[in-house]
């Protein structure tokens, strides 16, 4: 007889045994992880590329063109590139590359690429599915460089996610080594569009150089558009600063563009020119977009970025301007290799001594070490020796140093060389420069010094003057080495040097012989030191070239020093300092001076002041080290002489 008890509890037993299976299946999948992969997609396989050698053979330049993210449904990557999906990937393609068909044979992957839903994730998850997609980014660009480039010139392109990839392969495949310099001398240029590089990836990967103006070549244009409003962003987050160039003046600092510089936005197929303006801020380094509104354009992410972002519109609003600048950058890259073929021996130098850098990367950091240390530490030594050492030759350094520095100022921004890197793109300097080449800004400051102090021993310590030329000497050579300045420019900073300390050094022996004359003979300089800077200011406007804003603040702080030691040249009619017999209270004294400049050198580099707050800063810094200080000591040295 069937016993109806014991069938049911095995039944209860194999339900409970079912549901608790289910239940650990349902828990094991109901939460999804980033898959690792392993393999890059076949790019042999032509069916793995949205568009391959598109535009024929006649285009001589090649571009590299990366899709922007489409995917807006996988959990992570784009694991199953269906032909839906490949579809929208030749409609985001499609909607950019116009800026490029006219001149560029086009070559675009498919990857699998980071999706909207993977933008969201954890930062360790959206990690790993960024390193996915670039695999095969990699990969693509590892097969067309084997299989197809054959030694043309390249331009890399891509907006949004596209654009990250386009820096990561510069942090692969441009940096060190007989490949990467072949690259990068074949390196139009980069349109990482719809995005901002950041500071921290700048200084750790030489190989990514920010655009600094319309034509360079080989360097990374970059911008995120906004309205102003926005605190943070996937791109720039909250408390960090990027690095842009605006599209329509082609500056890197926060003068603003108009819409009359605009020559055509491409919206839904229609081209409307001088759409809008833009400006970049000064504290997030985006680009602030004038004219138009979040409401005639809205942003249709609103998971990645806040209210006020334009970051679809990026390429969009600057269509015109960005072709038009592509013809021009490949006009400039032709220009180049045409030069390159005959290059001059000076610049067949400079190769010389880069590739040395190349073999030793630390010599070249070490160079420019030592050109910034001399730049720090040279006008501290000269208020040492004032305050400490010898008044009259502490003087006769400073004036020398000044009158050279806006000296250099005025011829730099008269002649107008350009940089060696900027004359041809083999060149990779250690650190670029926004100001102008000729003369070396570092050789003439170091010869002013060095040649005071030198030219003071000379009789008593002939070594001392033989380690000061020596100095001098290897300054002008750190400047060549670390691809800075060219030999002319060295040479002629030197013999402009020496043109003005002869020059001053002996309006300063006039003075000694002539004290009464101190009041007229300070305002005849401090009106040299106002034309100097005038014409340096103006014919930098009319040249437009370079980052103005770092030049002003370049000739504002020479001013704002050359001031401050006018300042200190009539105080001392009435303080009329000597430096102090008591060995404390003179070293004391000097260090304190000296430190107040160092003190100022750095603020004024590290806070990256505008061209007045700079000025005032340096001007009062040599006024408290050359007046304040030396009427403390004196009266400090009167109190003493009274209490005996």
């Amino acid at each position: 007889m069937i016993n109806r008890k014991r069938i049911f509890t095995a039944l209860s037993l194999l339900l409970a045994l079912l549901f608790a299976l289910s239940g650990a299946a349902f828990a094991e999948g109901g939460e999804e992880k980033v898959e690792v992969l392993e393999t890059a997609l076949d790019y042999s396989d032509r069916a793995n590329w949205a568009y391959f050698a598109e535009g024929g053979e006649e285009k001589s330049v090649d571009v590299f063109l990366i899709a922007p993210l489409v995917d807006t449904k996988s959990y992570a990557n784009s694991l199953d590139l269906n032909e839906k999906l490949k579809g929208r990937f030749l409609s985001a393609l499609d909607a950019q590359r116009g800026i490029y068909d006219d001149a560029c044979k086009l070559y675009s992957p498919y990857y699998r690429q980071v999706s909207l839903n993977g933008c969201l994730l954890e930062e360790a998850d959206y990690e790993q599915a960024m390193k996915n997609a670039y695999m095969d980014t990699s990969a693509s660009f590892r097969w067309y460089l084997d299989h197809e480039n054959n030694g043309r010139p390249i331009v890399l392109a891509g907006f949004s996610q596209g654009a990250q990839m386009c820096v990561e392969i510069l942090k692969e495949f441009y940096g060190e080594g007989a490949e990467a310099k072949a690259l990068k001398d074949r390196l139009v240029t980069v349109y990482a569009l719809g995005n901002v590089l950041l500071e921290d990836d700048i200084r750790a990967y030489p190989q990514i150089v920010p655009a600094k103006g319309e034509g360079e070549n080989g360097t990374v244009i970059c911008f995120d558009c906004e309205d102003g409003s926005v605190k943070s962003s996937l791109f720039v987050p909250e408390g960090k600063k990027g690095v842009s160039i605006n599209p329509l003046n082609w500056k890197t600092d926060s003068t603003p563009a108009g819409s009359e510089l605009n020559k055509g936005a491409l919206i839904n197929g229609e081209s409307l020119e001088s759409l809008c303006g833009c400006y970049i801020d000064e504290n997030r380094g985006t680009l602030i977009v004038t004219g138009v509104s979040t409401e005639q354009y809205p942003n249709p992410l609103p998971q990645l970025f806040e209210d006020g972002s334009f970051h679809t519109y990026d390429y969009m609003f600057f269509y015109t301007n960005l072709k038009e600048n592509l013809e021009l950058r490949m006009k400039n890259y032709d220009e180049a290799a045409k030069g390159q073929a005959n290059a001059g021996l000076d610049i067949r130098y400079l190769l010389s001594l880069q590739s040395i850098r190349e073999k030793a990367p630390w010599l070249g950091k070490l160079g420019e070490v030592f050109c910034e240390l001399n730049a720090l530490l040279l006008p501290a030594l000269c208020v040492f020796i004032y305050l400490a050492v010898n008044k009259r030759i502490g003087r006769i350094a400073l004036f020398n140093y000044g009158a050279s520095e806006l000296a250099n100022l005025c011829v730099k921004n008269l002649a107008c060389v350009p940089r060696p890197y900027q004359r041809d793109s083999r060149i990779v300097p250690v650190k670029s420069s926004s100001s102008y080449s000729m003369p070396s800004g570092h050789t003439m400051y170091a010869a002013s010094i060095y040649g005071s102090i030198g030219a003071w021993q000379k009789k008593r310590h002939p070594w001392i003057t033989a380690l000061c030329i020596a100095l001098i000497l290897l300054t002008g050579f750190a400047r060549n080495f670390v691809g800075a300045h060219t030999p002319q420019d060295v040479i002629v900073s030197i013999i402009l040097t020496f043109a003005v300390m002869l020059a001053m050094t002996h309006a300063m022996f006039w003075l000694e012989k002539n004290p009464e004359r101190t009041g007229r003979f300070a305002m005849l300089l401090f009106v040299f030191g106002l034309v100097i800077a005038f014409i340096s200011l103006i014919r930098l406007y009319a040249a437009n070239e370079g980052n103005v804003q770092s030049i002003k603040t370049e000739v504002f702080s020479s001013l704002g020093r050359w001031l401050g030691l006018l300042l200190a040249l009539v105080m001392d009619t009435r303080i009329r300092y000597e430096a102090p017999k008591g060995r404390a209270l003179r070293f004391g004294a000097g260090i304190l001076g000296a430190l107040i400049v160092v003190v100022a050198t750095l603020v004024t580099n590290k806070l990256h002041l505008s061209a007045i707050p700079s000025g005032m800063i340096w001007m009062l810094a040599y006024a408290a080290a050359l007046v304040l200080l030396p009427a403390v000591v004196m009266k400090h040295m009167r109190k003493e002489t009274d209490s005996k």
